[in-house]
């Protein structure tokens, strides 16, 4: 699972170091921690106190284990990166090229992860005797989230100025065979959720990206994207016309946790904005919030970035007008559909 890790303080004993040491036999309570970068929290865990780090992720298919999103470690190496950019004038400040170097690496690290959870989802898909276009739709999408990594990458790369790739893929505790209704709710969280965020996600970001490369890279991803979650709902669907009720019961679970998520992150809660008819009353104004100081927000948003709360922004708009009535949709189709017994995806 994704960790947050910490150098022990001098009051805990145990600690060996990164080098290998044990675990410190004490560690601080998470509430106590400073906030880490994305590189911080999956470096080496040796001799470290390690905590589990939550937050919702939106970027390509996220590789949930237990529930919570791997990534492998950062190394430096370049046959990760689509296209050599590293060595780029950039002209901006220190600041600003730090944090969008450590951005553009935490979608890297996630779109690799992307990697390993669509060829789980290929293997599930096998174990649950799923058509051979949801197959194929699983196999494409591996490769597409390849070429996501590569370009995210080279970006990462670029402001970083130094060769950034992934290390190693920890594949412990994830690859037990589930039922169908525990693939189905895995496909809600993993695709339905958390691909079409992604896709409307890029979408944003990209309408205010000026930077060529960067452009580029969020075009690809956003169309590949909605095509990643078109795949999960189809599957969806069939697991719904296929399972019956105890796929309809985790399935509709899915939806309300992945929602309820997804408005806590933005700053809403998804039952009092279900009983307005829209915006929840009481639920933080995200457009009071600011969340950058020091960063160049031309510069920030010209690379291709969103502040905290545009992107709280974009996801109560994705959870109003696409997500919410799509799963009300689905729900009600799979009815109907349960008298056919097959349904069809185009890959």
């Amino acid at each position: 699972m994704t960790k947050e890790a910490s150098s022990p303080p001098a009051w805990v004993g145990g600690g060996g170091g990164g080098g290998g040491g044990s675990t410190p036999a004490l560690c601080p309570t998470a509430g106590d921690l400073p906030g880490c970068s994305w590189d911080e929290t999956n470096a080496p865990q040796a001799g470290l106190c390690c905590y589990q780090y939550d937050r919702l992720v939106v970027c390509g298919r996220p590789f949930l284990v237990d529930g919570a999103a791997r990534v492998a470690a950062t190394a430096g190496r370049t046959d990760w990166i689509q296209a050599s950019v590293a060595g780029e004038a950039l002209a901006m400040g220190d600041a600003t090229r730090v944090a969008l170097g450590q951005a553009w690496l935490e979608d890297a690290l996630l779109e690799h992860a992307s990697v390993a959870s669509f060829a789980r989802f290929a293997l599930h898909l096998l174990a649950l005797g799923a058509p051979p276009a949801l197959v194929l739709g699983a196999q494409q999408a591996m490769g597409d989230e390849v070429r996501h990594a590569q370009g995210c990458f080279a970006l990462a790369s670029r402001y970083a100025g130094q060769a950034l790739g992934p290390s190693g893929m920890a594949l412990d505790g994830s690859l037990r065979t589930p039922t169908l209704a525990e693939a189905a709710a895995s496909a809600v969280h993993e695709g339905c959720v958390g691909e079409t965020l992604a896709a409307l996600q890029a979408r944003a970001q990209l309408e205010g990206a000026v930077d060529p490369e960067v452009r580029r890279t969020l075009a690809q991803i956003a169309e590949d994207e909605a095509v990643h979650a078109e795949l999960a709902w189809a599957f969806v669907r069939w697991a719904l016309v296929r399972g019956g009720e105890p796929v309809r019961a985790a399935v509709e679970e899915a939806f309300a946790a992945s929602f309820a998520k997804v408005m806590a992150a933005a700053g809403e809660d998804v039952a009092g904005m279900a009983a307005a008819g829209g915006a929840a009353a009481g639920a933080v104004d995200v457009d009071d919030v600011d969340d950058v100081d020091v960063v160049d927000m031309q510069a920030w948003r010209a690379h291709g970035r969103l502040t905290a709360k545009e992107q709280a922004r974009c996801h109560r708009e994705a959870m109003e007008e696409v997500l919410m009535p799509c799963a009300q949709a689905l729900l009600a189709s799979a009815g109907r559909g349960a008298r056919s017994k097959e349904t069809t995806y185009e890959a």
